[in-house]
């Protein structure tokens, strides 16, 4: 589950933080902030969806269009950049599909995001051109990014990676950068004028313990997530360490090394170890073993000759239980002497690399906002007599503006699904979760039954025509095409079919859905998205619909425990100078409002009121004509 958004200078939000919940609703006057909270959210979404992996966030896609950078950028703040941060719990990700891969799945707990964006002065490319100031308002750059990864483990340390983007002062063009001949393979994507402000521990020993001198000098990004860490070290110590190692361990670092048996060393090494050997040693036992190893004309040894030799000695020494002197040989002191034989100096190189957890982590977040968040704009499709054929990335998806689900609900009708009848809510509040199991195009049945926009639905393929999607009404018993019916049911069946076939863990973003609705089917659409949250799946709505909240009240009133009241996220968005304010809406057990904000949902009990002072005052003129003019 989604359980933190935070957004900073995009458009009309300023600095806004909310802790989300299975069920969140966002409601307000016109223009006052609540669709920017959404389109924030599916930034992220269109971004790892359709971007180019180089393009750090993508203004401009298919779900959301949203001009240049300044036309996001909030008028009134100081700061030049946005920001979007979010904190997602460990089994939605471990519900994100992906690929495994031989790391398999770690075990996390919850992961925390924080990124920011900006337009810097353009850099020249490889040719010499810099893009026009529209252009990079179109393609803002990453400012910095802070990744914070929590183990299960509560004992255990999280993961940790912040990188920002160095300021232009502070560009360097060093022997430390990975600009150089042997990074050229790494592609225009990696950047040195980005450094790692913070890594914990445990990762940063993973990238740099294993190897010499090593330090950071780059970043491969895709998107706005770090995907590959540039380090730089020194080979030819690297080297002589390995061998020096590969001598007197067992298994050796060199084992599954292809051009193992190509090494050389100088016979130094060979000298060297012998000598080692000698004091505790006798001549005749080191010859037995290191007798058959010959130098060339160049005077070198074949590595894997010393480093067979040596384990055979040790194997044989070993096998004595009663010799212990080779434990008491100094093993630092020639392994430091070996290491000055093989070392001519450094020879720098460059390896790409990421943390296990940040990787992983990294998978699974993006799986999380292509494959889980589920979007449906208010604007839905138009009611056709047959819906044309159109690809489908996601046979589950109904579409942006649900213009997929015909051929949805065609493919999938006889899936079996996890259930919550609607009869549950005429139960006690302790069975409204209980769950069956039943075909997608029977629970959908149910539900439009429930709601009391049809009796029954059909699919039918039309070949290449497309699919064609028919309702019984509750008023005649023949199937109709949509054209020719109520426009509700185009508004509630892609709800309904999205939501019922999205996976556990999924995020269900629903703009307006009670639009061209009866007031009792958007109360009745509240009690939908209630069953959503017992089959583990999280809703957030942008509404105008008294009727929609107060029945979330009520079955709040109506639960015997408080899962549902903790389930339940009423935000008032508030407009003032420009500047978007959200304010949570507090309800009691009882389903009442505590501090009732000015505006919220008031209108009716407005005009109630002004009905019975407009009454009491006529009736009053009333009275007095009837009464005649006082004598």
């Amino acid at each position: 589950m989604l359980t933190r958004w935070s957004v900073q200078n995009f458009k009309s939000l300023s600095r806004t933080e909310l802790a989300l919940s299975a069920i969140n609703v966002f409601a307000g006057a016109n223009s006052s902030g609540k669709s920017s909270l959404i389109q924030s959210i599916l930034l992220i979404k269109q971004t790892l969806q359709y971007a180019p992996q180089q393009r750090a966030i993508a203004l401009n896609g298919p779900i959301v269009k949203l001009g240049g950078f300044d036309d996001v950028k909030n008028t009134f703040a100081p700061d030049q950049f946005i920001s979007m941060g979010w904190s997602i719990d460990g089994p939605a990700l471990g519900r994100a599909p992906r690929a495994l891969g031989h790391w398999g799945r770690p075990s996390i707990r919850a992961v925390d995001c924080e990124c920011f964006w900006d337009v810097p002065p353009p850099k020249k490319n490889s040719r010499g051109i810099s893009p026009s100031d529209e252009v990079a308002k179109l393609q803002p750059k990453l400012l910095k990014t802070m990744l914070t990864v929590h183990r299960r483990e509560i004992d255990r340390k999280p993961a940790q990676l912040n990188i920002e983007r160095n300021q232009p002062s502070e560009e360097k063009l060093t022997v430390e950068s990975p600009e150089t001949a042997e990074t050229a393979a790494f592609g225009p994507r990696l950047n040195s004028d980005y450094t790692i402000e913070a890594i914990d521990d445990v990762s940063r020993r993973e990238l740099l313990q294993a190897r010499a001198d090593a330090s950071f000098v780059g970043v491969l990004f895709s998107h706005f997530q770090p995907s590959q860490i540039a380090v730089r070290f020194d080979a030819g110590k690297d080297r002589a360490h390995r061998i020096a190692e590969a001598i007197f361990a067992d298994p050796s670092p060199f084992d599954d090394d292809q051009d193992w048996e190509d090494e050389l060393v100088s016979d130094d090494v060979l000298t060297t170890v012998k000598n080692w050997l000698r004091p505790t040693y006798s001549l005749e036992e080191v010859t037995q073993y290191f007798g058959d190893i010959y130098p060339n004309e160049d005077g070198e040894c074949i590595v894997q000759e010393i480093v067979q030799a040596s384990r055979y000695f040790k194997s044989q020494v070993s096998a004595t239980s009663s010799d212990d002197r080779y434990i008491t040989l100094d093993y630092p002191e020639v392994r430091s002497k070996i290491v000055e034989i093989i070392y001519n100096g450094p020879s720098w190189s460059y390896d790409l690399e990421i943390p296990r957890l940040i990787s992983v982590t990294n998978d699974l977040s993006r799986s999380f906002f292509v494959n889980l968040v589920r979007y449906l704009g208010p604007l839905r499709d138009e009611p056709r007599h047959v819906y044309p054929l159109e690809a489908l990335a996601n046979p589950t998806d109904v579409g942006y503006r649900g213009e997929h689900t015909a051929a949805v609900l065609e493919l999938n009708g006889d899936t079996s699904i996890e259930h919550v009848r609607p009869l549950n809510f005429d139960k006690p509040s302790a069975r409204w979760s209980d769950k069956s199991r039943t075909s997608l195009v029977n629970a959908v049945v149910e539900w439009l039954q429930y709601v009391g926009v049809a009796r029954q639905v059909k699919t039918e393929e039309k070949g290449v025509f497309g699919h064609q999607l028919q309702v019984k009404t509750n008023n005649d018993n023949n199937y109709h095409d949509l054209t020719n019916v109520g426009v509700g049911v185009s508004q509630v069946l892609p709800i309904i079919v999205s939501a019922l076939l999205a996976p556990a863990g999924s995020l269900l973003i629903f703009e307006q859905p009670e639009l061209h609705l009866h007031p009792r089917v958007q109360a009745r659409l509240a009690d939908f998205f209630i069953a959503m949250k017992f089959l583990g799946k999280q809703c957030v709505l942008e509404t105008h619909s008294e009727y929609l909240v107060d029945r979330l009240r009520l079955r709040i009133a109506q639960s015997e425990s408080e899962d549902l009241l903790k389930s339940v996220n009423i935000y008032f968005t508030k407009m003032t100078d420009g500047v978007t304010e959200c304010k949570p809406v507090e309800i009691t057990e009882y389903g009442a409002i505590l501090d009732w904000p000015d505006d919220f949902f008031d209108q009716s009990q407005a005009e109630i009121e002004a009905i019975v002072r407009a009454a009491r005052i006529k009736r009053a003129k009333n009275a007095d004509v009837e009464r005649g003019p006082k004598a």
